[in-house]
C-alpha cells in the first residue's frame, strides 16, 4: 500500500509539472536537447563555444538586438534584454496580481539603508522569477519577462534641472554606488546557495556615464576634466567592486566628443578591463535605445549607420536597443570595419550570462523555476515597500506641537498632491493595478489615507493645479484652513515636470504652488508640509514661514501610496531618513550652468564642492525623538594590523540655522590626534549613538572626511582649485528604543582619506583631516594626520609634476598645467589610483 500512495504521489507530482508552463525563453527542450549546447556535461564556457560556432552569420547580427529572435532549427526561442527595474518590475499584471512597486530611488536613496536594498532586490528577482515561470509579459510589445533587468540608475543629482534625478539615489556616487551593490547582488544571486549556482536575473545598470541633461540628448557633448571625472565615474567603480554586476547601459552623450556606446576607453577598458563589471567570462554592455543609431545621426561622430554599428560593436557595446545593428553589422563586418570575430567575441559574453541563468539546463534542478505566481505583489513585497517608504522619508522641520498629528481633529488636506495617486509612486514602471497602464484605483492616495488614520473630519481641497499657474482655488483652500485645526498640504512635482525628456526650468514648485502655500500658511494653522518629489525643490517661502509648520519631504513612496505617509505623520511609526542631496534655495538654477560638468566652479555642486547657502544640506533630517553622539574613539593600524596611534575628540555642531532642541552645540579640542604614514593604514572611528529621547526610532550615522585646506591643499596637485570640502566615507542606521545606546563603529582604509588631483589621480596627502560623524543635525569630529614616512614616498608613488601636455580623458582640453605646476612643486603624497583613462600629450 505504500509504494502505491508513493507512486501515486509522485504521479501526481510528475502530473503537476506537465501542466506548468515552461518559463519564457526556456530553450534544450526535446527534439533539441541533444545539440552539445545543451549538454551540462561540458563547461559553459565549452557550451558558449559550441552554440556560437554554430550560427550562421544572420542567425548572429540577429541576436544583437534587445529582443532577440527564436532560432528555430536550434529550438532557441525568443529572449527579451529590455526589461525595466528601476525600483520594482516594470511589467504587466498576471490573474490579477501586479508587481510591487517601491519608493523611487531617492526615497531609497534617503534611507542610508544597504540591507533594505538587499531585501529589495530579493522580492524584485522573485517577481521577475515569478512572472517568467508564468510566462508574464511586459506592455512594451507584449514582450516576454525574461531574467533579465535593466536596474538601477547610479547616474548623480549633480545638475538640479535634470529631468531623470526622479530616477537616481543621491547627489554623493559612494552612497549610489553603495545601495547600487546591494541591490544588484541581490537581484543576480539573491537565492545564495538555495540557488544552486544559477544566475537569477542579470542586471544591467544605468546609464554609462556622464549623463545628467535631457535638453539634446541624443547629441549632448559633456565636456568633462580628469578632476571631475573621478565623481561621476566612482559610483561604478563601487558597484562592480562590491556589487559585481553583470552588465550596464551605455549612455546618449558623447564624452569629451566620443560617443558613450562608441567609446572603448571607457565601456572596455575602463568599465569591464579596469573595474571588472561582468560575471566569469560574461558581461554585456546594452545600448541605450537609440543611443547606437545617434553616433552618426546626431552626434555625426560615424559617417553612416554601417560605421556607427562598427563603432559600437568595437567599442564593446553587446546588445542594441534599436536596429541598427540587424540592418547594417553585415555591411560593415563585410567592408573591414569590424570583423566576425568581434561579433562572436560579443555573443559569447552574452550567451555566457544566459547560461548563468539555467536557461539551457534542465529545469528539474533549477529552484529558481518553482518560484510561484504568489510572489508577484505579495504581502511581504507590500509590507517591505511600505517600510521602504517610512525609511526614506525625511523630516526637515517640525515645530513643537505640529508632528506627530492628534488624531480626531479637523484636518484640511490641501493641494495638488493630496488626492494623487498614480504620482505618489513615481516613475518608471507599467502597470500599477489589474485595470492596465491607465488605472491606479489601487493606490491609496494621501487624503484617503488620512482620513482612516485620523477617524475625525478631513475635507479636500485641489487649491492649484499641479503645473498650470492659471488654474487655482486659493480662496476656497484659505477657508479650508481657517475651518480645520490642523492642516496638511500636499505639494511637490510629477512626472510632466521632471522625467525623461523634461529637463525643469528652475527648481521652484511649478505652477501656482507657491502663491498656495503662502496663503495657507498665513492663516497661521498648525501646518504639515507633505512634499512628493524626486529632486530638490525651492521651497524658500516654506522654509521661511513663521510657523506652526512641520515639512516632511516623503519623496515618491511607491504603489503604498499615501499609506506610510499617514502612518509616520500620525507618529505610528519613527523611522526618518536623511537628505540624499543638498536642497538649494530656488535661485540655484540660475547661478549653477546645467551643461557644465565642472564640480568646482563656483560656487561648487553638491555637499562635496558647494560653498554658498542651502535650505538644508546633504544629510539633514530629524526624528520625533532625540540622538546624542559621543567622543568618538580612532585608532589607526598598518596592514599588518599593528596599532600607529589612537585619538578621541567630539564636536557637538549644529548646523547653522537649523539647531533643534535636544542636538548638542559647541566644539572641544581635540586630544592625541592620530597619525597615519602609510597608504596601506587603516583606520576604526567608533561613536556611541544614544536615543535620548521619549519614542523608539531609526538614526542613520554618516562619516565624513573632511580635509582642513590649510594642511593639505599645498600637498594635493590643483591645490584649492581641485580641493573637496568633505566627501562621504561611510554609513549605518540604526534602531534605539528610549534610553538604548549602542557603538558604531566604521573601518575605514586609507583611501577614504583620497582626494582628487587636478590631473585625475586619487592620491593621499600630507595634512590634517577631520574625520566627522554625523546624524545632520549634530557632528563629532575627530582629527587625522596624514605623514606620510620617507619609505611611503619612496615606494613607487608619484610625487611631483606631471607634463604640460596633459588632457582630458584623451579629448585634447588641455589642463591647467602651469596651476598644477605652481602647487606641486614641493608638495608631498603618494598616488593611490592613477588616473584610469588614457591622457595622451598634447
Amino acid at each position: 500500500m505504500r509504494l502505491c500512495a508513493a507512486a501515486a504521489a509522485a504521479g501526481a507530482v510528475l502530473a503537476a509539472v506537465a501542466a506548468a508552463p515552461l518559463p519564457n525563453a526556456h530553450a534544450c527542450l526535446p527534439p533539441y536537447d541533444s545539440f552539445p549546447f545543451c549538454d551540462t556535461s561540458l563547461t559553459v564556457q565549452e557550451r558558449v563555444d559550441w552554440l556560437v560556432a554554430n550560427l550562421t552569420l544572420d542567425e548572429k547580427v540577429s541576436l544583437m538586438q534587445d529582443g532577440q529572435p527564436s532560432i528555430d532549427r536550434l529550438g532557441i526561442p525568443f529572449w527579451n534584454w529590455n526589461l525595466e527595474g528601476l525600483h520594482g518590475l516594470g511589467s504587466t499584471c498576471l490573474e490579477g496580481r501586479c508587481p510591487t512597486i517601491f519608493p523611487a530611488p531617492p526615497t531609497l536613496g534617503a534611507a542610508f539603508n544597504t540591507s533594505l536594498m538587499a531585501a529589495m532586490g530579493l522580492a524584485i528577482s522573485d517577481e521577475v522569477r515569478a512572472m517568467n515561470n508564468n510566462n508574464g509579459t511586459r506592455q512594451y510589445d507584449n514582450r516576454p519577462v525574461d531574467p533579465t533587468l535593466w536596474l538601477p540608475s547610479i547616474n548623480l543629482n549633480v545638475n538640479v534641472q535634470w529631468g531623470r534625478n526622479t530616477e537616481v539615489f543621491s547627489e554623493d556616487p559612494l552612497l549610489a554606488g553603495r545601495l547600487a551593490a546591494h541591490l544588484v547582488r541581490a537581484v543576480q544571486w539573491g537565492g545564495g546557495s538555495a540557488g544552486e549556482g544559477y544566475l537569477k536575473v542579470i542586471g544591467a545598470t544605468k546609464h554609462f556615464s556622464f549623463y545628467q541633461v535631457e535638453t539634446n540628448r541624443f547629441a549632448f557633448n559633456a565636456v568633462v576634466a580628469p578632476h571631475d571625472a573621478l565623481t561621476y565615474l566612482l559610483s561604478w567603480q563601487v558597484l562592480a567592486a562590491e556589487g559585481g554586476n553583470a552588465g550596464a547601459m551605455c549612455a546618449y552623450p558623447a564624452v569629451n566628443g566620443v560617443p558613450m556606446c562608441a567609446n572603448a576607453a571607457l565601456e572596455t577598458g575602463l568599465l569591464k578591463q579596469t573595474y571588472g563589471m561582468g560575471i566569469g567570462n560574461g558581461s554585456y554592455v546594452q545600448g541605450d535605445c537609440g543611443a547606437i543609431e545617434f553616433i552618426a545621426d546626431q552626434h555625426g561622430y560615424a559617417a553612416n549607420f554601417s560605421q556607427a554599428a562598427a563603432m559600437a560593436l568595437n567599442a564593446g557595446t553587446d546588445i542594441d536597443c534599436g536596429s541598427i545593428y540587424p540592418q547594417y553589422l553585415p555591411d560593415a563586418i563585410a567592408s573591414g570595419m569590424t570583423t566576425e570575430a568581434a561579433l562572436d567575441a560579443s555573443l559569447r559574453r552574452t550567451f555566457y550570462l544566459q547560461f548563468l541563468t539555467g536557461r539551457f539546463d534542465p529545469l528539474a534542478g533549477q529552484p529558481y523555476s518553482r518560484i510561484p505566481l504568489e510572489e508577484l505583489g505579495s504581502p511581504a513585497h507590500a509590507a517591505l515597500s511600505f517600510d521602504a517608504a517610512l525609511q526614506g522619508m525625511v523630516l526637515l522641520r517640525n515645530d513643537a506641537g505640529v508632528l506627530p498629528l492628534p488624531t480626531g481633529k479637523r484636518i484640511a488636506v490641501i493641494g495638488p498632491h493630496g488626492n494623487t495617486t498614480g504620482d505618489l509612486a513615481g516613475t518608471y514602471f507599467e502597470w500599477l493595478c489589474p485595470g492596465g497602464q491607465d488605472d491606479t484605483s489601487c493606490v491609496p492616495s494621501i487624503y484617503d489615507a488620512v482620513t482612516v488614520a485620523n477617524g475625525g473630519s478631513v475635507s479636500y481641497i485641489e487649491g492649484c493645479d499641479m503645473v498650470d499657474p492659471g488654474v487655482t482655488d486659493i480662496p476656497a483652500a484659505v477657508a479650508a484652513a481657517q475651518a480645520a485645526d490642523i492642516v496638511l498640504l500636499a505639494l511637490g512635482i510629477n512626472g510632466e515636470v521632471c522625467g525623461e525628456g523634461v529637463d525643469r526650468a528652475n527648481i521652484s514648485l511649478p505652477g501656482a504652488q507657491s502663491q498656495l502655500a503662502q496663503a495657507v500658511l498665513a492663516v497661521g494653522k498648525p501646518t504639515a508640509v507633505v512634499l512628493i518629489t524626486g529632486a530638490q525643490l525651492g521651497i524658500d517661502e516654506i522654509v521661511s514661514a513663521p510657523g506652526p509648520v512641520a515639512i516632511v519631504n516623503a519623496g515618491a513612496p511607491g504603489n503604498q501610496g499615501g499609506l506610510p505617509i499617514a502612518h509616520q505623520l500620525f507618529g505610528r511609526s519613527n523611522r526618518w531618513g536623511k537628505l540624499p542631496y543638498t536642497m538649494y534655495y530656488a535661485n540655484i538654477s540660475e547661478i549653477l550652468d546645467p551643461f557644465s560638468y565642472s564640480m568646482t566652479d563656483a560656487p561648487g555642486r553638491t555637499y562635496k564642492y558647494y560653498t554658498g547657502p542651502a535650505l538644508y544640506p546633504f544629510g539633514w533630517g530629524l526624528s520625533y525623538t532625540t540622538f546624542n553622539l559621543s567622543q568618538p574613539q580612532v585608532q589607526t593600524a598598518s596592514e599588518s594590523g599593528e596599532e600607529r596611534g589612537a585619538a578621541s575628540a567630539a564636536t557637538g555642531r549644529g548646523k547653522k540655522g537649523h539647531a533643534r532642541s535636544g542636538y548638542k552645540h559647541g566644539l572641544r579640542a581635540a586630544q592625541s590626534p592620530a597619525a597615519i604614514t602609510s597608504p596601506t593604514a587603516s583606520l576604526a572611528v567608533s561613536v556611541q549613538v544614544s536615543n535620548t529621547g521619549a519614542v523608539t526610532g531609526d538614526e542613520v550615522v554618516l562619516c565624513i572626511v573632511k580635509p582642513q585646506a590649510a594642511s593639505v591643499a599645498a600637498n594635493v596637485p590643483g591645490g584649492n582649485d581641485t580641493l573637496a570640502k568633505q566627501i562621504l566615507a561611510d554609513f549605518t542606521r540604526v534602531t534605539l528604543s528610549p534610553g538604548q545606546n549602542t557603538v558604531v563603529t566604521f573601518n575605514l582604509t586609507a583611501a577614504a582619506l583620497g582626494l582628487g588631483s587636478i590631473g585625475g589621480d586619487v592620491v593621499l596627502a600630507d595634512g590634517w583631516y577631520d574625520v566627522v560623524l554625523s546624524n545632520g543635525a549634530m557632528e563629532v569630529a575627530v582629527p587625522v594626520q596624514v605623514a606620510l614616512s620617507a619609505a611611503a614616498l619612496r615606494g613607487g608613488a608619484e610625487n611631483g609634476v606631471r607634463s604640460v601636455g596633459d588632457t582630458v580623458m584623451g579629448a585634447g582640453n588641455a589642463v591647467e598645467a602651469g596651476a598644477l605646476q605652481r602647487q606641486q612643486q614641493d608638495g608631498r603624497y603618494v598616488v593611490l589610483h592613477p588616473y584610469p583613462l588614457p591622457r595622451p600629450e598634447a
